[in-house]
């Protein structure tokens, strides 16, 4: 019997599936959402290059899993999409609704790699509504006494305005204020933070 979360780091290691083992990877993705296995979507975007279809089928998915608060499942698909086949464009909308949502509790994992798929595509296209957005969210969860959030937000809109994509905690910590926040543009330098 197939075990897909071997079959996935085997992927990863680069070992070449058969036929057969594509074949039964595709196939689960095209199964019933209940069914749908964390491993094998993963190796279905290793193994899969995206077309229309397969972008369709994924936002079907996403808005599917975000009813069932499925987050390790949407952040597989989320990791497919914007990750392994670079695709963040094709599925924006669902990308900005899974970065809205408000329950980290349920959805943290998958909020994260959507933020960080955002911030992505809001740097290449100098997006200032999706700046905005992610330095708004911020402020609401700074404002909430959500620490992790807040930082969560922060070093997504540091990284979009500046394009580092490694930004340092003790940058990103000073940033956890709502002016700072409010100063962060696409003209942003990150020597603008003052560390004490």
């Amino acid at each position: 019997m197939r075990n897909p979360r071997d079959t996935y780091f085997s992927i990863k290691n680069g070992r070449n599936l058969t036929p057969d083992e594509k074949a039964q990877i595709e196939k689960a993705f095209w199964g019933a959402f209940q069914g749908l296995n964390y491993h094998d979507v993963l190796s279905f975007g290793l193994v899969f290059q995206p077309t229309q279809q397969y972008l369709s089928r994924a936002k079907e998915i996403i808005n599917a899993l975000i009813e069932q608060e499925e987050d390790g499942l949407l952040k597989a698909v989320l990791t497919t999409v914007c990750i392994y086949w670079k695709s963040t464009s094709d599925i924006i909308e669902e990308v900005r609704c899974v970065v809205r949502l408000d329950d980290f509790d349920a959805f943290g994992d998958a909020i994260i790699v959507a933020v960080k798929a955002l911030a992505s595509v809001a740097n290449e296209t100098k997006s200032e509504v999706d700046l905005e957005e992610l330095k708004e969210i911020a402020c609401k969860y700074l404002k909430d006494g959500s620490l992790f959030e807040a930082e969560t937000y922060a070093e997504a809109a540091l990284y979009a305005a500046t394009g580092d994509r490694h930004i340092p905690s003790s940058y990103v910590k000073l940033c956890l204020k709502p002016e700072m926040l409010k100063s962060v543009n696409f003209d942003f330098k990150l020597e603008n933070i003052r560390i004490h």
